[in-house]
């Protein structure tokens, strides 16, 4: 989907999203895996957000094994984040990452080993964005991601430490939680293995062959 479609939303969000992790199961960096597409995971999480208007913030960690994806980031006009508190888990990473970006309207929180994501889930997503709202995709009755956390949310976000990640806020705020049913097993296929590389190239040949858009 091309074009800048973040002017059909009013007050869009900013993605952040993860990447400071050190892909330990995979074996090697699997950011910068080569997909059939020539991009690399990292890069087609990226243009997942990118290609349709959004603003998009790369966490990193603060590691020298990461300068070079900071300088592709660079170069690429993405913005990066290093992150210190990366070795914490992910509560660390969206605290520091959240409190770089400052006051927005919303925060996208995306993963960036989600590589299968169609344009009109995050989409769909976005049509349900509100400030006092936390959104997230459904597929099969189970949850995926990217979670959108609207402007009431960020300040709790900065207070997350450790592991545990943001799931205790959505635990805590039940009832201003939206679940979107979509029909996009990418917002649950992660890559932590080379086996599930082979998925998801499978899932996005698919699309290809059928002209589905990604």
């Amino acid at each position: 989907m091309n074009g800048d479609l973040r002017q059909s939303f009013d007050n869009a969000p900013t993605v952040l999203l993860l990447a400071a992790g050190g892909s330990v199961r995979f074996g090697s960096d699997k950011r910068s895996f080569v997909l059939d597409s020539k991009k690399t995971l990292l890069q087609q999480s990226i243009s997942q957000y990118k290609d349709i208007g959004l603003e998009v913030f790369v966490c990193l960690s603060g590691r020298r094994d990461d300068d070079f994806l900071a300088s592709m980031l660079l170069r690429e006009s993405v913005g990066c984040l290093r992150c210190s508190r990366a070795a914490e888990g992910m509560g660390g990473t969206l605290s520091e990452g959240v409190s770089a970006i400052g006051d927005v309207p919303g925060i996208l929180v995306a993963l960036a080993d989600m590589p299968g994501l169609l344009s009109q889930t995050v989409l769909r997503i976005l049509e349900n964005a509100d400030s006092e709202r936390i959104v997230y995709p459904v597929f099969e009755g189970r949850r995926g991601h990217p979670v959108l956390f609207g402007r009431r949310y960020l300040s709790l976000l900065r207070e997350l430490s450790g592991d545990a990640g943001a799931s205790k806020l959505l635990r805590e705020n039940v009832e201003n939680c939206v679940p979107v049913p979509v029909v996009d097993p990418g917002v649950l296929l992660d890559v932590d293995t080379l086996g599930d590389i082979q998925g998801i190239e499978r899932l996005l040949q698919g699309r290809s062959s059928t002209g589905e858009s990604t």
